[in-house]
């Protein structure tokens, strides 16, 4: 069964509100990608926007909840190796954490230069990390076509888009993610679930704020609107019921495909 993982990143205030309102309601999981500078309110290069962020007491009490995965994001927001290491670090120390997993801040690594560096990753027991779009072939057209798709809201062009950044059996350690923007509608995003489901792909659906109309920051570009996300979960909850996807932890895409991984290698398959 396919997975689809709500993944919120930074560690805005405004995502505690949603885990509690939304998704503990509905006992939906998520993974929430924390970077500590900007929840302990330090003044450091790269904090990642002008939101209020969630105190260091919040990111625990997320972390005692099973159905809430914690996952380094930088201790800034930048992606130097150190810097990630030291987020992750403190990270273990606040929640009493072994595995954990990364996002990449402002998806900035690239899946050649994870290539290159994922034994260094995985000897500091970094479970996965995950990035942004992938963009493989024509990405020219990608780019304009997302440019009107700001203005028309075709789902069908959303789902084409993003097709590619859908996680397939073989990604299992470097993964990539689809953003939510302001200006995508709930049937863009229902489109691209349904696409995964029909193509048996798993999804990582990526936000950062997610805000009620009139809130400060409601408009940014990384904003999502709230009552939007609510409908996103309902429908989600309604797939899941009928068997067509599971809703997951990030960490749960990784352990089901090394597990799938594993029976095909005893069976020979």
């Amino acid at each position: 069964m396919i997975k689809v993982t709500l993944s919120f990143d930074d560690g805005r205030k405004d995502n505690y509100r949603v885990a509690n309102e939304i998704l503990a309601p509905m006992q939906l999981p998520a993974t929430f990608n924390i970077t500590t500078d900007y929840v302990s309110g330090k003044e450091a290069r790269g904090i990642p926007c002008a939101n209020q962020a969630m105190n260091k007491e919040e990111v625990v009490n997320l972390s005692r909840n099973a159905l809430i995965e914690i996952a380094g994001h930088g201790k800034s927001h930048h992606n130097g190796f150190v810097n990630l290491m030291d987020g992750v670090k403190e990270l273990k120390e606040w929640c009493g954490l072994d595995k954990m997993g990364i996002a990449s801040p402002n998806s900035q690594l690239s899946e050649k230069e994870l290539q290159r560096e994922r034994g260094r990753y995985k000897k500091n027991e970094i479970c996965y990390v995950r990035i942004g779009v992938r963009c493989l072939h024509r990405t020219f057209i990608k780019r304009c076509l997302r440019k009107i798709n700001k203005q028309i809201h075709s789902g069908k062009i959303s789902s084409w888009v993003c097709r590619e950044s859908l996680l397939s059996k073989e990604d299992n350690y470097i993964l990539n993610s689809i953003p939510v923007l302001h200006y995508n509608t709930l049937d863009e995003v229902k489109k691209i679930i349904n696409d995964a489901v029909e193509t048996d792909k798993s999804c990582i659906l990526m936000f950062h704020s997610i805000l009620k109309e009139g809130e400060d920051f409601y408009r940014d570009l990384w904003s999502w609107d709230y009552e939007q996300f609510r409908r996103l979960c309902v429908f989600l909850k309604e797939m899941e019921e009928k068997k067509m996807l599971q809703v997951s932890k990030t960490m749960d895409i990784v352990n089901n495909i090394c597990e799938m991984e594993q029976k095909r290698g005893e069976t020979g398959l």
